[in-house]
């Protein structure tokens, strides 16, 4: 993927943006708060944040969720955001879901219809066909 900066800031331009989901693989750059900010405060529309990227510490992706939620959830109550270095693989996250204990793997105020659309149900918006080195 490269930079998700890089990703980040291009999609500043799409003022329409709602939702938007990114995982990245652990060969990466990490993501920093700055174009993070950037995209919340350009693109209004968004409430629905979920950055898996691999190489970012979870200090840091603790601490970008929070300044993100403490600086717009005023103005969008429906924010969801998600902001870790990991995507939970689909077996443990019924137990995420539910495991309110642990910060690290439960995700409070969740609302699984946009992992379901957006992840599990896996949507057809960009389908690599055609590329035989891509797994």
């Amino acid at each position: 993927m490269g930079s998700p900066g890089t990703i980040l800031n291009a999609l500043e331009s799409c003022k329409k943006l709602e939702r938007l989901f990114i995982h990245s693989a652990s060969n990466d750059v990490a993501v920093e708060a700055g174009p993070v900010i950037s995209l919340m405060r350009a693109c209004s529309n968004l409430t629905v944040l979920y950055l898996f990227i691999a190489p970012t510490p979870l200090v840091t992706c603790r601490a970008i969720k929070k300044h993100v939620e403490n600086t717009f959830k005023a103005q969008r109550p429906p924010l969801s955001i998600q902001i870790h270095n990991s995507l939970p693989v689909m077996e443990r996250q019924s137990v995420a879901l539910c495991n309110k204990g642990d910060p690290d793997r439960s995700w409070p105020n969740y609302p699984s219809i946009h992992y379901r659309q957006m992840v599990a149900l896996s949507p057809q918006v960009c389908v690599p066909t055609g590329f035989p080195d891509f797994n």
